[in-house]
């Protein structure tokens, strides 16, 4: 099925579609495939990794480039368009109350924030 195989990342949509239409819209987005096309369960972490990493290669991006990299960016990226902390901690998996969630959600733009941004000097 369409389902179990998609060729690359820009193809997320279209597997979502099929996996809708399929019956699978349940579940964890990245899935285990066997030979015979057979969908398992949940990709390890490893696994994950090992895919990113090789199609960061592909795609000519910086090779330190991690599935670890996607969990922080996402975090950050959410945190920088206004979700909440209870939002991101709930998406990511992470204690609400954890202080490491805080070094997930890196300031991208310095001044958003910043006490003195409306301060004319």
């Amino acid at each position: 099925s369409a389902c179990a195989r998609v060729p690359s990342v820009k193809s997320a949509v279209s597997r979502s579609a099929a996996c809708s239409a399929d019956s699978r819209a349940d579940g964890p987005l990245l899935r285990q495939v066997d030979r015979h096309d057979r969908i398992g369960g949940r990709l390890g972490g490893q696994s994950i990794d090992r895919i990113i990493k090789r199609l960061a290669v592909t795609a000519g991006l910086d090779q330190t480039l991690s599935a670890h990299s996607l969990r922080a960016g996402a975090a950050t990226s959410a945190a920088d368009t206004g979700a909440t902390r209870a939002a991101i901690a709930e998406q990511g998996r992470w204690n609400p109350t954890s202080n490491a969630l805080d070094r997930y959600t890196r300031q991208t733009d310095q001044w958003k924030n910043h006490p003195l941004a409306g301060v004319a000097i």
